[in-house]
């Protein structure tokens, strides 16, 4: 918004926010329209979180977790951040904060602003309109910040890439994130401060080594390789562990052996009876018959 108003007051980029106004409203317009059409509701999802903060407002910030709410509101979502793994990003993006008056020409100065500004949301914001209930912290609620996040963070690892200052400073906070996150978190932090404690020793202006002369591609490109690597162990570790709900599996045998005209009993846990639709496109199979079942008793 800031950026807007500072376009506006000195009448420039007309075209490019002319194009995102009329794509934006495209795109809103038709994604109410979808709502409209399917719910009868173009507000539908607004009004169903609101219908959720009301009847879950026994366990919310405000009367269930009072006690909680200053915690929310400070240190949680640091403690947050650091334990997914995001806190080399946040770090990355300070650096860039602190660094940018060395490029004046950069554009770092309007990703840093948004994700400022997008982060503040997330850290204050609520999901109610009529009550104060700050987000939930989970992965998936970040998914709006880590684009601007990312791309702030990358210019800190630009700056470093061209001068190599500041390479104790990092080194010493993420070993201070390893020893916050105590959690299997803390080797993506140790390998990270590990790279940066060996930098600001061999990283030299004068180095022949051009990986341990800054401004230098070979130097760019094991920073990238480094910072890569580590940050990659944890998706890579989650997208090879078994899913919990074994969903791709069941689905596999539902729509083997239990598609129409197949009939029969089968016997599943509470898990598969609650969330049968997804695995029938959301529409009731024929002759289902919901029956509360043991969750011992498993899917067959």
């Amino acid at each position: 918004m800031g950026v807007l108003l500072l376009d506006g007051w000195r009448q420039r980029n007309r075209q490019f926010w002319l194009t995102a106004f009329t794509v934006g409203t495209v795109l809103l317009l038709g994604y109410l329209a979808v709502y409209q059409v399917y719910t009868d509701d173009a507000l539908y999802r607004i009004h169903l979180i609101e219908r959720t903060n009301e009847f879950l407002k026994e366990g919310n910030y405000i009367l269930g977790k009072r006690g909680a709410l200053f915690y929310r509101l400070t240190t949680a979502p640091l403690d947050f951040f650091i334990g997914t793994g995001l806190g080399g990003a946040l770090l990355f993006a300070c650096a860039a904060l602190l660094n940018q008056r060395r490029w004046p020409d950069s554009d770092a100065k309007y990703w840093l602003a948004l994700a400022g500004s997008t982060l503040a949301f997330y850290w204050f914001g609520s999901t109610s309109l009529t009550q104060y209930n700050p987000i939930t912290l989970l992965p998936r609620m970040t998914t709006p910040l880590l684009p601007p996040l990312c791309l702030a963070a990358g210019f800190g690892l630009r700056d470093f890439s061209r001068s190599g200052r500041g390479a104790d400073w990092l080194a010493l906070a993420l070993l201070a994130y390893a020893g916050w996150a105590r959690s299997s978190v803390s080797l993506i932090y140790g390998g990270l401060s590990l790279y940066f404690g060996l930098m600001a020793i061999l990283a030299s202006p004068t180095a022949h080594a051009g990986w341990r002369r800054p401004g230098t591609y070979a130097f760019a490109a094991l920073l990238l390789l480094v910072v890569a690597g580590t940050t990659a162990v944890r998706p890579a570790y989650f997208m090879t562990k078994p899913s919990v709900s074994s969903h791709f599996e069941q689905n596999k045998l539902i729509k083997k052996h239990l598609q129409p005209p197949a009939q029969g009993v089968v016997f599943v846990d509470d898990y598969l009876v609650d969330n049968y639709d997804y695995y029938y496109g959301h529409k009731k199979p024929p002759a289902f018959i919901s029956a509360a079942m043991p969750p011992a008793i498993p899917f067959a």
